[in-house]
């Protein structure tokens, strides 16, 4: 009986055969095996509804909604704004005619 050494380059061409296979089968179980990971998403894609209404999460309809009321807002403050120098030149002739009328 004689044993038979391996050349590198046999070792090398095993492994260069084996290591392919290995991935792609520990890829396959792994996509086969429930994980944790796998058991949340499924439970969250299930229940996103409940858990938004019951944790009050916001969604990006309520944020569009909150983005289109503040710029509803914003204009309003502006307009205001705008309207302000004029009430105020409006108080003040106010005022100046009630001093002539209490001077006369």
């Amino acid at each position: 009986m004689s044993i038979v050494y391996s050349t590198e380059y046999e070792k090398a061409r095993k492994r260069e055969l084996i290591a392919p296979d290995i991935t792609e089968r520990s890829s396959s179980y792994g996509e086969r095996l429930p994980t944790l990971e796998q058991r949340l998403d499924r439970y969250f894609d299930s229940h996103m509804e409940a858990i938004i209404e019951e944790w009050g999460l916001v969604t990006a309809h309520d944020l569009a909604v909150f983005e289109r009321r503040l710029e509803d807002v914003s204009r309003e403050i502006k307009r205001f704004e705008s309207g302000k120098s004029r009430l105020e030149e409006r108080a003040s002739a106010v005022n100046a005619a009630l001093k002539e009328m209490e001077q006369s």
